[in-house]
């Protein structure tokens, strides 16, 4: 029994040496790490491009201590758009798409901290992070929406991105940088964290993004292309002695088509010829004219645009145009777009309110009937963002006075910025552009005495009745009498009489006129003209040509139609916005005369020539035959085409002469010896 106790004891004492070592071992083990059971996974795995909505990207500056201006591009009414530049429409559906599908498959990689205070560090401090005594580390921050805009809409992935990894194992060397994340197609190997999460990652990127106003919007501003344009106007300001203004042109440049040369009006082509490489410049310049940032036009206290797509006035609907609203419109008008450089007038040819631009105007016509007028307006610098956000150019201001120049002062503000010109552009529809009037064939006059039909076909008079062809009578096959035979044998008259009937003959012959090459004579009668014929040829050509002319007539007129619709809805893009486009791009749009010409180059005078500017080949002087070194009985006369001396060519016989002979009587022959027979 005391055996049994005792190994119960044992038993017991082992059991519980074996609990305390398991629960001294238990409490001894460090905290799991929180985050490791994450690495390998995908930050958005349940991301579908086609529900993305909205985008919004936040940059933070440190060298102003804030966050730049966030960029956003969102759907609103089944419209994109750009909310913080003037809601300008915005190509964002595809862009937008590409982003999206760029953010999907990113992995969570190998965790390198677990502490916000390592944030900085690395980079991903949130850039909408609002403590103060945090001003460094921070990164960029990208969102992407679905179900509505940024203010309604439901988040679908939110990502902070840091500082690049250069080296994984030198990373605590690496030198900060002051300069915020470059978010423009980010590629390589990030410090990235969700904005809830603490945790710091390294996540491979190649996201697919740009926050470039330019590279969301339609930049392309005319969508036009060189080879169809076939005008160009470059169009001032003209006041007239009455204080009127009106529009003039300066030059105008013409062509056929893409393959003909420009056509300049007013061109001495004795002394000027066109300058080929400016006008080049400017076709260039409109086909591939990009737009830098845009601006509202003004709008009218209701909301609605004080001007129209045409830059008329926009007046509201029942209301008339009074000399008080006038004066307010143009009031309206003058305090938004004159710091620019637009302003409006009276035009008095057409009769109505116009714009009008300090800078010009040029006019680029299309074959197909489209006129685009680009009015250029004040020009000014900025910073990119400048240029970007708006602002009135300083010397504008103030009733456009501008202030002295201070070039110490300009060069220090100038640095860095770029050099810009307002733009407004509309379009028109001009039929002159498709061509010279179409002119309807007339339909040939009909012969007198010729019947034709109501299409003009003539009516081919009734032939008469063909005679019937007489029977001949049979043959009684009854042989006809043979001829009677003439004796045989010839007498000395029988030949004397046949000599006498071959010299009668000859004498009766008429005489042969020599070949002279002229034309016929006027007593040769020449055919008629048939005017049944020539009326069925006129006819056959006026419906060839009637064919064509409606055919070209119904071409025309669906031209005119797409080009009037085309026109219409360039004017509803244009209508809202006017336009900013680099300083360069203006000097090459807005050519004066002396920019389009250049003096004509004078022919080379040839060596040789002994009147000036003669463009023959030079005379070559013939050296002095040698007539010691002729050979004996060599003829000095020049030889004839078949290598006989001159002389022995003879001379065509005249025909006056060959006609004096013909005229001679001819000679009798002498008579014969009469015969022994005799």
């Amino acid at each position: 029994m005391s055996q049994t106790k005792t190994t119960a004891g044992f038993l017991a004492g082992a059991v519980g040496a074996v609990l305390l070592a398991l629960i001294t071992w238990w409490g001894t083990q460090p905290a799991p790490i929180e985050g490791f059971g994450l690495v390998g996974e995908e930050f958005f795995a349940e991301l579908k491009p086609a529900e993305t909505t909205a985008l919004r990207v936040v940059v933070y500056d440190p060298k102003q201590g804030d966050v730049q201006k966030p960029f956003v591009v969102q759907v609103s009414d089944g419209i994109w758009q750009l909310p913080y530049y003037y809601d300008y429409p915005a190509d964002g559906e595809d862009r937008l798409a590409e982003t999206t599908t760029s953010l999907i498959g990113i992995k969570r990689g190998a965790l390198r901290s677990r502490l916000a205070s390592d944030h900085a560090r690395f980079g991903v401090v949130d850039p909408l992070e609002e403590d103060p005594e945090i001003l460094e580390g921070h990164g960029s921050r990208i969102t992407l929406y679905k179900d509505g805009n940024v203010e309604k809409g439901i988040p679908v992935a939110d990502l902070i991105i840091g500082r690049k990894v250069t080296d994984f194992e030198a990373e605590e060397d690496d030198e900060e940088s002051d300069e915020p994340v470059q978010v423009a197609d980010i590629s390589g190997d990030y410090y990235v964290r969700h904005p809830a999460e603490n945790e710091t990652y390294v996540a491979t990127l190649n996201i697919k993004l740009s926050t470039k106003f330019s590279d969301w919007v339609e930049d392309d501003l005319l969508k036009t292309q060189q080879d169809n344009l076939v005008n160009l106007e470059m169009r001032t300001i003209k006041q007239n002695p009455d204080r009127s203004i009106e529009q003039v042109a300066e030059v105008t440049l013409t062509r056929g088509n893409s393959t003909d040369p420009w056509a300049l009006s007013g061109l001495n082509e004795q002394t000027e010829e066109t300058n080929e490489d400016n006008i080049r410049d400017i076709v260039s310049t409109i086909d591939n004219l990009k737009l830098s940032a845009v601006r509202p036009r003004p709008r009218r206290r209701d909301g609605e645009p004080l001007l129209l797509g045409d830059l008329s006035l926009n007046i509201p609907k029942g209301a008339e145009l009074t000399p008080q609203m006038e004066r307010d419109l143009q009031r309206d008008i003058q305090g938004n777009l004159g710091q620019s450089g637009f302003g409006i007038y009276m035009d008095s040819k057409a009769g109505k309110v116009q714009l009008y631009a300090r800078g010009g105007e040029l006019s680029a016509g299309e074959k197909s009937g489209i006129r685009y007028h680009l009015s250029f307006g004040e020009s000014f610098k900025g910073t990119q963002d400048e240029i970007l956000v708006g602002g009135a150019p300083e010397h504008a201001k103030e009733g456009g006075e501008k202030p002295e120049k201070n070039e110490d002062k300009e060069e220090a503000e100038d640095d860095g910025k770029i050099a810009s010109r307002f733009l407004i552009v509309r379009a028109t529809y001009d039929e002159s552009l498709l061509g010279p009037p179409l002119v309807e064939p007339v339909k040939p006059k009909v012969p007198e005495g010729v019947k034709v039909d109501e299409e003009g076909n003539v009516l081919e008079p009734e032939k008469p009745a063909e005679p019937e062809t007489p029977v001949k009578p049979e043959s009684n096959n009854t042989p006809s009498p043979a001829p009677e035979k003439k004796p045989e044998g010839n007498t000395s008259a029988d030949k004397d009489a046949c000599q006498d009937e071959k010299e009668k003959s000859a004498d009766d012959k008429p005489e042969e006129k020599p070949e002279t090459g002229d034309t016929p004579s006027e007593e040769t009668e020449l055919p008629k003209p048939d005017p049944v014929a020539e009326y069925k040829a006129q006819l056959s050509a006026w419906r060839t040509a009637k064919t064509k002319y409606e055919q070209d007539v119904d071409d025309r007129k669906e031209t005119a139609k797409e080009s009037q619709k085309r026109v219409a809805e360039l004017n509803y893009r244009f209508a809202n916005w006017y336009y900013v486009i680099t300083e360069e791009d203006y000097t090459k749009l807005r050519r004066t005369r002396e920019g389009l010409t250049k003096a004509k180059e004078k022919p080379e005078e040839t060596e040789g020539s002994t009147e000036p500017g003669a463009s023959g080949p030079p005379k070559i002087d013939t050296p002095d035959t040698d007539t010691e070194n002729k050979p004996a009985g060599t003829d000095e006369k020049p030889a004839g085409t078949d290598g006989k001396p001159a002389e022995s060519i003879k001379k065509p016989e005249s025909p006056e002469k060959s006609a004096e002979e013909t005229e001679k009587p001819k000679v009798d022959a002498a008579p014969k010896a009469p015969s022994d027979n005799d």
